[in-house]
């Protein structure tokens, strides 16, 4: 049996957060290209596929141009970021 690996999307939501707060960058467009459906951020413990985390990532990297990005989301992290 295979199984999938897969993410919070909890931190995808914290990373758009993240964005917003930090970059004035809006995170909806980029969510959207991944295919991250916005509605995961209200269902607890949702997860996505490793593959949409990392393109996320990957888009959120290129907006904001931050080498430091992963840090400042770090920061904004709480215990229920990760249920």
């Amino acid at each position: 049996m295979l199984s999938e690996t897969t993410s919070l999307a909890g931190v995808l939501f914290l990373l758009a957060d993240t964005l917003e707060a930090e970059y004035e960058i809006d995170p909806k467009p980029l969510l959207e290209e991944c295919g991250v459906d916005p509605e995961l951020r209200y269902k607890t413990g949702a997860r996505v596929d490793n593959e949409t985390a990392l393109r996320f990532w990957d888009l959120a990297m290129e907006a904001c141009g931050d080498t430091t990005l992963g840090i400042k989301v770090g920061q904004r992290a709480r215990p229920a970021t990760y249920y």
